[in-house]
């Protein structure tokens, strides 16, 4: 039993070693009741600490003080550990004290600030009541706790100022008064309770800030336990500093009970230990010991309960034991903190700081309650203000770390994602690759017209495919951020018009009008990123065939604002299918979202292609809308920004002179309304004089033709019976050329050879050359012809070349495009007969493919750097279907000197070429110079 008495005397021998400015001195000197202050300058305040006249178990008056025999004891202290005449006294009861104080007419105005007592007091100064707390009483039903400090100015011109003191308690389990009264100069101590309040109050609101803010970040975040119980243990102290001290809660709230008061003190006290000791357990779960952290939970909740259910008398003895708690438990803190320093966890310095600080607050609370010592309200307020910012620098570490690893996840998931997309880009490029290049030999061989048009269909569908691949890679770079835009010149009309030309045959084949019509002031050439726009219009134009039944598809491009170096262009896709309704709009842009999401919609499509294009878009600083009717069609609309380049456009400026068809006379025979209204447009946007004629009109028409007629022109976008040989019936057509605009898969129409043909849908790129051909002495030609005689490179660069690739298509369409140049070229099926090939004799260029058997391009290369000096070492260029900037990474990295991707297409390939023959060739004159 002895035990705690001398620990708890040697803790507090311990904790007086902090050398401080004190808020207090010590008390001066008090004898037999008297205080003599006419020496005191009033520099500092003063403690009232001394000899008081004390008489317990009586409630006295300044009056009835005058007939008692004097009897004195020390102020502050409480009844249980008064000894007085060898007699104990019971912390129960109640008592008067009294105090004079001598002091002289040049005294200034003086205040008193007096602590909460246990109960209830009541004070008078020179027989006039000063101040009181609570209700003083004989017996516990008489008496009415309440717990309020002040500051209050004594308002006495007197030399001889006396204090009468009764103070009563029935419910607390100390009784009579702990705390010193301070006397002081008024301004000083008024100034120090507004300071100290304030600190109370600014520190209450910091701390029940950071407590919501851990605890949102903790619901709506990342779920760190640390960080929830931290949170917990800021909103429950918050209240230790409001509520205790100089209770400015009680200020607030006149009438908070006091039975209330006391017990949430307590409970809050215990709450704050148990949240801050699942803390330490959640934020260094591997230094700490889980029997020793049991032990204090148990004691801690055994302290809440004993709270919860037994009166003020009762629980109010447990601080002893919990103070005595706090010491071990923070010796405990700091061992565990300190393994943490040396484990270097992420906020264990901070938690060592934070403790520390926290210690310190300690010292200075046991020491005040002891009325050992009271620290000055500023070291007391940046202690916890330490303690505070410390720990909330743990949790913004922790918080920033997790963040860190959601982040590394969330790279890898992206970087899992990318190798996943580019594997699949792999897979899907080989077959490509023997396609596209296929389809580019059979377009060099001789075929007639009509098939001419269907192997370029296929190379043209082949070459967006690789394109949507190419941007369906990119979409992860525009999720990251890393997309970047292309800078190229390029020709706005070519590129639409292809766009029209790729969905020729499907719109054809649901008997759609496909059709593109680009505004005279749209410059000719623009510069930007063609690839992209071309993406986003390949979307919609396929959206809009596919909703489509009946009707048309108009592709239309105008200028909406212009610049000396930019100009911003609108381009609206209409058409005449079942629109959308209004409600589901906001679907559109979402990925993976579509207007119809059941299961069981009629159309079908990953709902991603809409996504991908607003983000494009708004990359290329424009903005994408839709304008939809249900029923009657929708139009798709987006700005782009695109910059100018005069330049560019001058060695093409001479293809739109159009001269040579000003004011001459066409003679348009269509059935189909829609069809002639725009190519009406075109033709006068040229000059043509056009004269329309339905197909049964020309087959009933009497009379020859009263106007001089230049040009016929026959549509069979629609059935149409006139044939050639009805024209020859008038005399003024007799000798007139005609154009013949003839659908896809129409093989059952036959012309003349005068006849021109141009097949449809209708491009204005390839109707102005047509009519150039037409009206023209001689084909057009263009003034500067730039080719290459690609079969002449082996002659100009004589090299051995080795083609590395396991795919036999892909192979085959290597050595036939090297075939065409001239080389005749040997081929292996995997990497290590390529290493093997390269050992037996000496090539001079490699085209090695990445993805290979027994060895992989990227392996294959490794082993020819190890096993050949460089002087014997041949050019390797990768050759792979991999497209992302990383994959060419790795390929230089691993040694090899260039990087093409597939598909693999004739320039591409005599670029390498042409490049590395010169350096191969400057080589070898340096060789034997």
């Amino acid at each position: 039993m002895e035990f705690y008495p001398i620990l708890e005397k040697r803790l507090s021998l311990l904790l007086i070693i902090a050398i401080f400015i004190a808020n207090t001195g010590f008390a001066n000197k008090i004898n037999n009741g008297i205080l003599d202050i006419r020496d005191n300058d009033f520099s500092s305040s003063i403690a009232l600490d001394g000899e008081w006249e004390f008489y317990y178990n009586k409630l006295l008056s300044p009056l009835d003080l005058k007939q008692q025999q004097r009897q004195y004891y020390t102020f502050p202290s409480t009844w249980e550990n008064v000894n007085l005449n060898n007699q104990s006294y019971s912390s129960f009861g109640y008592a008067t004290y009294r105090l004079v104080i001598i002091k002289d007419n040049n005294t200034p105005y003086l205040a008193l600030r007096i602590p909460d007592m246990y109960s209830a007091y009541k004070m008078w100064i020179n027989g006039k009541e000063f101040s009181n707390n609570g209700k003083v009483g004989t017996t516990k039903s008489t008496t009415t706790p309440f717990w309020l400090s002040s500051t209050k100015i004594l308002n006495t011109k007197s030399d001889t100022v006396e204090i009468v003191l009764q103070i009563a308690n029935f419910r607390h389990s100390k009784g009579g008064i702990s705390k010193s009264i301070i006397l002081g100069e008024v301004t000083s101590m008024l100034h120090q309770r507004e300071l100290s309040v304030t600190f109370d109050v600014f520190m209450t609101g910091s701390i029940i800030i950071a407590g919501l803010f851990f605890l949102g970040l903790y619901f709506f975040g990342q779920h760190d336990k640390a960080m929830f119980y931290f949170a917990l243990f800021c909103v429950a102290y918050c209240y230790r500093v409001i509520g205790y001290g100089n209770q400015y809660l009680h200020h607030i709230f006149p009438d908070y009970p006091w039975l209330i008061a006391i017990r949430l003190e307590y409970i809050t006290m215990f709450l704050s230990a148990l949240f801050f000791i699942e803390f330490l357990k959640y934020v260094f779960p591997k230094e700490n010991n889980y029997i020793v952290i049991r032990v204090f939970e148990i004691t801690g909740l055994i302290l809440l309960i004993f709270t919860l259910v037994t009166p003020p008398s009762i629980f109010t003895k447990a601080v002893n034991i919990f103070q005595l708690a706090i010491a071990v438990f923070s010796i405990y803190a700091l061992i565990v903190i300190a393994k943490a320093v040396y484990n270097k966890r992420v906020g264990s310095i901070n938690s060592m700081l934070s403790i520390l600080c926290f210690l310190f607050a300690l010292v200075g609370l046991i020491l005040e309650y002891k009325n050992i010592y009271v620290f000055h309200d500023v070291i007391t307020f940046f202690c916890y203000i330490g303690f505070f910012f410390f720990q909330s620098l743990i949790m913004s570490f922790r918080f920033s770390k997790q963040l860190e690893q959601s982040v590394d996840k969330a790279n890898e998931a992206v970087k899992a994602k990318s190798e996943f997309l580019a594997t699949m880009s792999h897979e899907i490029r080989t077959p490509m690759n023997g396609v596209i290049g296929m389809t580019s030999l059979l377009a060099d061989t001789k075929l007639t017209a009509e098939q001419k048009s269907f192997v370029e269909t296929i190379r043209i569908s082949g070459d967006n495919l690789i394109t949507i691949i190419n941007d369906i890679l990119d979409f992860s770079k525009i999720e990251s951020g890393k997309m970047e835009l292309e800078k190229q010149p390029f020709e706005i009309e070519a590129a639409l018009e292809s766009v029209c030309d790729l969905f020729s045959l499907k719109a054809f084949e649901k008997g759609l009008g496909l059709r593109c019509n680009i505004d005279n002031d749209i410059p000719i050439i623009a510069v930007g990123d063609v690839t992209r726009i071309k993406q986003v219009i390949l979307n919609l134009v396929n959206n809009a065939i596919k909703f489509t039944h009946d009707g048309e598809v108009l592709l239309k491009a105008k200028k909406i604002s212009e610049q000396s170096d930019k100009i911003t262009l609108q381009i609206d896709i209409t058409d005449t299918g079942i629109g959308i309704p209004e409600e589901k709009r906001s679907r559109l842009f979402q990925a993976f979202s579509q207007v119809d999401a059941s299961h069981t919609r009629k159309y079908g499509g990953t709902g991603l292609g809409l996504a991908i294009s607003k983000k494009l878009i708004e990359l290329m600083g424009g903005t994408i809308w839709v304008e939809s009717i249900e029923g009657l069609g929708s139009t798709f609309s987006f700005t782009i920004e695109l910059a100018l380049n005069k330049e560019a456009y001058k060695p093409i400026a001479h293809l739109q002179d159009f001269s040579f068809v000003k004011d001459k006379n066409c003679l348009l025979v269509s059935d189909n309304a829609r069809f002639t209204r725009f190519i009406t447009l075109q033709m006068q946007k040229m000059g043509l004089n056009v004269q329309h004629l339905l197909s049964h009109q020309l087959l009933s028409k009497n009379e020859d033709f009263t106007t001089e007629i230049d040009l016929v022109i026959l549509d069979y976008s629609v059935y149409n019976q006139v044939k050639e040989w009805h024209l020859q019936k008038y005399s003024t057509l007799e000798i007139v050329p005609i154009l013949a605009l003839i659908p896809p898969s129409q093989h059952n129409l036959h012309f003349s050879k005068q006849v021109h043909l141009m097949n449809l849908p209708f491009r204005n790129i390839t109707f102005r050359h047509t009519l150039k051909n037409i009206f023209l002495a001689k084909a057009y030609e263009p003034k500067v012809i730039i080719s290459i005689d690609n079969s002449k490179l082996y002659s100009k660069y004589p090299m051995r070349i080795l083609v590395a690739e396991d795919h036999a298509i892909n192979q085959r369409l290597v050595l036939f495009l090297l075939k065409k140049a001239g080389f005749i070229a040997d081929a292996v099926g995997n990497g290590l007969e390529a290493v093997e090939a390269v050992q037996r004799q000496k090539y001079d260029l490699v085209f090695m493919d990445i993805q290979m058997p027994e060895l992989d391009g990227l392996q294959a290369t490794r082993k020819i750097h190890q096993s050949l000096p460089i002087e014997n070492r041949p050019i390797i260029i990768a050759m792979t279907a991999n497209a992302m900037h990383e994959d060419k990474i790795k390929c230089l990295e691993a040694g090899m000197d260039d990087y093409i991707s597939k598909p693999l297409k004739e320039g591409i390939v005599y670029e390498a070429i042409e490049k590395w023959g010169k350096i191969i060739k400057d080589r070898l004159e340096l060789k034997f110079v």
